[in-house]
C-alpha cells in the first residue's frame, strides 16, 4: 500500500524538554501525524529546505549530522539536527520548512512555509564547588572540617549523606556530614562515599557520589600568588613598600594537595625590621609587606602539625 499526503503542518521532535548542561540530543521534523516522518518527506523531489535557529546560541547550540566529519550541509532536506546545552536557561529551537511550489498544499502552485516552535530547558549538572573536586575525591587530614557548597541553590533541594559499607556499619564512621554541608573528619584514617543528592523543582534528581578520604600530613609548601609587572618588569627584587600574599598548601605522602586541614599557622622572619608578615584574608593565607631594603628569610610552620 501506498499512500499519498500531503504536508499541512509541521513539529520539531525532541526526546526530552529539559536536558543537563555538555549533553546533546538529536532533533527532526515531524508533520502533523505518525505518517508524516522523515521516511515520508526526508528525501523528496524537489526538495523541501529546513532552516533550523535557536533563540539563545549560549545556552544551546544547534550542529548538522556531519558536521564533525567535516561536511557542510545545506538546507535541502536537512530535516535533522544535534542540539547541544552549554549553560542553564531556557532556549527555544525554530523550524521553518519551506515546500517548493511542485509539492505545496497551497492553491495556485506557490510555495508555502512551515514553520514550529519547541521549548529546552537547560539545566547544570551537579557540581561540588567547594571543594572544587578532582578526580572525584575530597582529601582531609585527621579532626578537620569543611563546608560542602554545590552549584545547585534556590529552589533546588540538595541533601548530603555518607554512605558506610555493610561491612563497616558496625564500626565508627571516619567521616560526618550534617544536613547544613558541613563535613566533619574524624581523628582516624580512612574513607568513605559521601552522596550529594540534588532535586529539582521540576522533578529531575541528580546524585554525585565522591571519595572521602582522611589521610596524615607528609609536606606543607607555601608559595606568591598574583602577577607583578611594572615598567621596569621584570624585577629581580621586591619594591619597597609592596605587598605580596602567599598561600599555604598541604600535601599527602604522594603530592595530592589537601581540601581541608586541621592548622594553626605561625611564623617569623630573621630581620624582623624588614618584613612585616601578617594572615591574609583567605584561611591558610598570609601577606607579607617589604618595610627596608635587604635580605631576610621567612619560616613558617604549623603548630598542630608534626611536619618537620
Amino acid at each position: 500500500m501506498v499512500n499519498c499526503i500531503s504536508l499541512a503542518g509541521v513539529r520539531i521532535y525532541s526526546p526530552l524538554s529539559r536536558i543537563r548542561t555538555g549533553s546533546e540530543m538529536p532533533m527532526y521534523a515531524m508533520g502533523v501525524n505518525e505518517q508524516e516522518n522523515p521516511f515520508a518527506f526526508g528525501t523528496v523531489l524537489p526538495t523541501a529546505k529546513f532552516k533550523w535557529s535557536v533563540s539563545n546560541d549560549k545556552v544551546a547550540s544547534l550542529y548538522n549530522l556531519y558536521s564533525s566529519v567535516g561536511l557542510q550541509e545545506t538546507p535541502e532536506n536537512n530535516f535533522r539536527v544535534g542540539i547541544k546545552a552549554q549553560q542553564d536557561g531556557l532556549v527555544t529551537v525554530h523550524l521553518e520548512v519551506t515546500l517548493p511550489k511542485e509539492i505545496s498544499f497551497k492553491p495556485f502552485g506557490s510555495p508555502s512555509v512551515l514553520t514550529s516552535e519547541i521549548q529546552i530547558q537547560v539545566f547544570k549538572r551537579l557540581e561540588l564547588t567547594n571543594p572544587e573536586v578532582v578526580q572525584d575525591m575530597i582529601l582531609l587530614s585527621p579532626n578537620s572540617q569543611l563546608k560542602l557548597k554545590s552549584n545547585r541553590f534556590g529552589p533546588t533541594k540538595v541533601t548530603y549523606k555518607i554512605i558506610v559499607p555493610e561491612n563497616r556499619a558496625s564500626q565508627a564512621p571516619v567521616v560526618s556530614v550534617d544536613d547544613e554541608g558541613n563535613l566533619l573528619a574524624s581523628s582516624q584514617i580512612g574513607s568513605a562515599i559521601l552522596l550529594v543528592t540534588a532535586i529539582e523543582e521540576f522533578g529531575i534528581i541528580q546524585q554525585l557520589s565522591v571519595i572521602v578520604k582522611i589521610e596524615e600530613i607528609a609536606y606543607m609548601m607555601i608559595k606568591p600568588v598574583g602577577d607583578i609587572r611594572t615598567r621596569d618588569w621584570p624585577l629581580t627584587t621586591l619594591p619597597v613598600g609592596f605587598t605580596i600574599p602567599f598561600f599555604v598548601t598541604y600535601h599527602d605522602n604522594i603530592g595530592q594537595v589537601f581540601h581541608a586541614v586541621r592548622s594553626q599557622l605561625k611564623f617569623r622572619a630573621s630581620r624582623y625590621n624588614l618584613a612585616r608578615i601578617s594572615f591574609g584574608v583567605m584561611n591558610n593565607s598570609l601577606a607579607i609587606q617589604v618595610v627596608k631594603p635587604g635580605y631576610t628569610a621567612i619560616k613558617v610552620w604549623d603548630s598542630e602539625s608534626t611536619i618537620p
